[in-house]
């Protein structure tokens, strides 16, 4: 509380500390669409004993390309809901394809299009396995899994089966579910599938660097 004499307007300066629980909380909430935050303060004026009590509530809406503006001032403009990290460069030129798609597939959270973000991702494994020759493997590491001594896989083997299944899972099925609806994709879907398929770039990118590394020796 602050006695005035003189009356005179009085700027505030509210500061709030969010950490990066609190953001993908918010975005989260947000949806792939815009925030509104609504500010309720309370307050008390006292003038010759009399007490005055006054309520006022204010809200600011902010558009998406500010949002977007403020992530990346902070430093999160590659987290997304739960701290997914989006590989921006170091991925070699053969995979350019692919950084390029993940990197629309998080534009396409960023936008609340869950499906289209799926799909993307599922488009970056696949286009990975093109480069890298992983999709038999894949198709063997699955049947391995299913039909041979699954104890015995690999630690590349289990990886490749997980790739296959989330790829699998990423291809929406023709029928309808049991709530007699299309199938579709939510932001924790999105989320899950977009963080394997950077996952998967980033080892790529890793093998692929170490494979060119050997030959230069």
């Amino acid at each position: 509380m602050r006695n005035l004499e003189h009356p005179q307007p009085t700027s505030y300066l509210f500061e709030l500390d969010l950490t990066a629980a609190h953001l993908a909380a918010l975005e989260h909430e947000r949806g792939g669409g815009e925030l509104s935050f609504e500010v309720e303060l309370h307050a008390t004026a006292t003038q010759q004993e009399q007490h005055v009590l006054t309520t006022a509530i204010l809200t600011y809406t902010s558009h998406l390309s500010e949002w977007s503006r403020v992530l990346n001032e902070f430093g999160y403009a590659d987290l997304m809901v739960i701290g997914i990290p989006i590989q921006r460069g170091g991925a070699p030129d053969l995979l350019g394809d692919a950084r390029d798609r993940l990197s629309r597939a998080y534009q396409d959270i960023l936008h609340g299009r869950y499906d289209d973000a799926v799909g993307r991702a599922r488009k970056v494994i696949e286009g990975i396995w093109a480069v890298t020759g992983a999709d038999k493997d894949a198709a063997l590491a699955a049947k391995e899994y299913f039909a041979g001594d699954r104890k015995k896989m690999t630690k590349d083997q289990r990886a490749l089966f997980v790739q296959e299944a989330v790829r699998h899972y990423a291809h929406p099925p023709h029928h309808v579910e049991d709530d007699g609806n299309d199938a579709w994709y939510s932001a924790e879907d999105a989320a899950f599938t977009v963080a394997l398929a950077s996952a998967v770039l980033a080892q790529a990118s890793s093998q692929l660097h170490g494979s060119r590394a050997r030959r230069s020796e």
